[in-house]
C-alpha cells in the first residue's frame, strides 16, 4: 500500500516538474510540488531540500505577481500556510515565524477587500479559513 502511494507521489512529482518547466511562473505548481515532495518525504521518513525550494519559489512568484497587480491572494496565502507548516515540522520556528507573520497584514487587507467586493462567499470563507489556520500556527511557533 505504501509502495503504491510512493509510486503515485513520484509520478505526481514528475508531472509537476514537467509542468514547471513549461510554466515556470505559476506559483501554484510549485506549491503543489512542495506538497507532493513533502508527502513523499514523510512516507520515506527522510528530509528533502527540494520541498523548501519549491515552497520558496512559489512564495517568490506569488509575491512578484501581487506586486505587479495580479490577484493571487488566496494562492499566496495557501503557500504561506504550507511553507510555514513545513518549516515548523522541520523545527525551523524562526523561519516559520518569518513566513507566517506575513499573514497578519494580508488578513487585514483580505477583510477590507471582502467588504468592498461581493465575490463568492465560499471563496471568502475559504480564504478566511486559510488565514485563521496560518494565524493559529503562527501563535504556536
Amino acid at each position: 500500500d505504501s509502495i503504491e502511494g510512493e509510486d503515485v507521489l513520484e509520478l505526481s512529482i514528475e508531472c509537476f516538474n514537467k509542468a514547471t518547466r513549461h510554466t515556470p511562473c505559476d506559483g501554484r505548481l510549485y506549491n503543489n510540488l512542495g506538497i507532493a515532495l513533502e508527502r513523499l518525504s514523510e512516507c520515506r521518513r527522510e528530509s528533502d531540500e527540494r520541498i523548501k525550494r519549491a515552497y520558496k519559489t512559489s512564495f517568490v512568484i506569488h509575491s512578484v505577481c501581487e506586486k505587479i497587480g495580479c490577484d493571487v491572494g488566496a494562492d499566496f496565502e495557501r503557500t504561506i500556510l504550507n511553507y510555514g507548516l513545513h518549516l515548523s515540522k522541520q523545527d525551523d520556528f524562526e523561519g516559520a515565524i518569518r513566513i507566517l507573520s506575513q499573514i497578519e497584514s494580508r488578513a487585514a487587507s483580505s477583510n477590507k477587500n471582502s467588504e468592498l467586493t461581493s465575490g463568492s462567499m465560499h471563496a471568502n470563507d475559504s480564504r478566511q479559513k486559510i488565514i485563521q489556520d496560518a494565524k493559529g500556527l503562527l501563535s504556536f511557533c
